[in-house]
């Protein structure tokens, strides 16, 4: 099973899902035009209150604010990465799912973080020493070269 995994803060009236919905759905419909199916398994979606923790993808001060966490997923070997490219640019991912390989995500995440990435590291290397539980892809969002 291989696909990603996004999350967004909901708007008052929850209109932003209906867009978000729609906005999977229709590229879905495009993509079938071509006779391209890249969602193949399920199409999932999940709400959760906001956390108060640095690096989590539904992180805001707003202790009462809910976030909607939509999945891509389809089955292994699958060609859907361009497709879930396309929609995970518009949330910000959830750090298990393979988001290191959205083109140009980086600059999203960096620009959406704001000083949450910095911070950690504050923290981390403070902590950390040995780098043990830091991997490659996500060093580059919070210590970027």
């Amino acid at each position: 099973m291989s696909g990603h995994g996004d999350g967004f803060q909901v708007d008052d009236n929850f209109g932003n899902i209906v867009l978000a919905w729609n906005y999977v759905i229709d590229r879905l419909y495009e993509y079938a035009k071509r006779t391209e199916f890249p969602l193949n398994l399920t199409l999932e979606m999940q709400f959760v209150k906001s956390s108060s923790q640095m690096m989590s993808n539904a992180f805001v001060t707003d202790p009462d604010a809910i976030y909607c966490m939509i999945e891509i997923l389809s089955i292994k070997g699958t060609k859907s990465y361009e497709f879930s490219a396309k929609a995970a640019q518009y949330w910000i991912p959830y750090w298990a799912k393979m988001w290191e390989h959205i083109p140009d995500i980086r600059p999203y995440l960096i620009k959406q973080a704001d000083d949450r990435f910095s911070s950690f590291e504050v923290v981390r290397r403070k902590y950390e020493l040995a780098g043990m539980f830091m991997n490659k892809s996500f060093a580059g969002l919070v210590s970027p070269k």
